[in-house]
């Protein structure tokens, strides 16, 4: 989600230059970079024969990043390993994963 919220703001902002996410998840790296092209030609259907988990998410990624008018380059980085940014990312999705929506 994150990552889906990251395109959505630079790409708003009317911003065309390379956008740099950097992220400890190399599963969505590979998501969006290296899996997906076999997923669509499989109908989303994994190696397993079952549903590509997150697909919504990977697609929304996916349509974004076509649509954004720069470039986007992602970066792995080690989680919690002291990267000051990752560490800030890690304690905000654990607060957004423990907020009770009230809607």
């Amino acid at each position: 989600m994150a990552v889906l919220q990251a395109i959505e703001a630079v790409a708003s902002s009317g911003a065309t230059k390379t956008l740099v996410i950097c992220t400890d998840s190399m599963y969505t790296i590979n998501c969006v970079s290296v899996w997906h092209y076999k997923w669509a030609n499989s109908g989303w259907v994994n190696s397993q024969g079952q549903q590509v988990n997150n697909q919504d998410l990977i697609r929304g990624i996916l349509d974004r990043m076509k649509a954004y008018r720069g470039s986007i380059q992602f970066i792995h980085v080690r989680g919690h390993s002291g990267i000051h940014g990752n560490e800030q990312a890690d304690l905000l999705a654990v607060r957004g994963a423990n907020t009770i929506d009230l809607h």
